[in-house]
């Protein structure tokens, strides 16, 4: 592991670099790094983004998290698709706020656009919008203009019945929410699968870690490789242009 350590520090410090060379951030990046975590209950999200966070302040960048938005939006009922339109739009607005923004080098979504895309599909389910709702809406949260800043978005999942068995461990009551029970996460993961397996055909970066069977390790040297590839990526593809 010590070795791996050393070859991912050695591709973020090249990268960061790039970042602000010579003070002068907007001729070499216009905007910062852009990561989104989504994925289905229970699966690893935080640890991911703990993770992500961790690695690339160590390595000197500039990092913010901002707040999710489960967190921003506490007012609304979360038995209803608008709840996640509103935190879909409250992403996106700090999504495009900060595209040209010179103040952080990497910024770390819990949920953003691709998340508010595939809720949509699990109201869809439950018969709270139509299909024709449900899709109009997809397609604003997938707009190109906008998901194209995302640089790599991860889906992090989990076994439905493995991902229980967390929740019920650190948790101080054994009942069920509404979305922690056995069904819903099965549903959820199917759905999360789903959405996986439709952005990777339209040829988004995303990116599925199943940590079923991954220690915190194993689920770091995944994320952190993806992460850099597409980092790394990015700018050669600047380079040409």
């Amino acid at each position: 592991m010590k070795n791996h350590e050393t070859d991912f520090e050695k591709r973020a410090q090249s990268l960061l670099k790039h970042l602000d060379s010579d003070g002068l951030r907007k001729k070499t990046l216009p905007r910062p790094f852009i990561i989104e975590v989504t994925g289905s209950p229970d699966s690893g999200k935080t640890t991911t983004l703990k993770i992500l966070d961790s690695f690339f302040r160590r390595q000197g960048y500039t990092v913010w998290k901002p707040l999710e938005g489960a967190e921003a939006v506490r007012r609304m009922s979360r038995k209803t698709h608008l709840y996640n339109v509103a935190t879909g739009m409250y992403a996106m607005d700090i999504l495009i706020n900060h595209l040209t923004s010179g103040e952080y080098d990497l910024i770390l979504f819990d949920r953003c656009l691709y998340d508010a895309w595939c809720w949509q599909l699990y109201w869809l389910k439950k018969q709270d919008i139509s299909s024709k709702d449900a899709k109009l809406i997809q397609n604003f949260f997938a707009r190109q203009h906008w998901r194209s800043h995302i640089d790599i978005a991860f889906f992090i999942m989990c076994n439905p019945e493995v991902a229980m068995r967390r929740d019920q461990q650190w948790s101080l009551t054994k009942k069920s929410g509404t979305f922690t029970n056995i069904n819903t996460v099965q549903e959820l993961f199917n759905i999360f699968k789903t959405g996986y397996n439709y952005f990777k055909t339209q040829k988004a970066p995303v990116a599925l870690i199943d940590t079923t069977r991954l220690n915190p390790q194993q689920v770091a040297n995944q994320v952190l490789n993806y992460a850099l590839n597409s980092f790394e990526r990015r700018f050669a593809k600047e380079n040409k242009s």
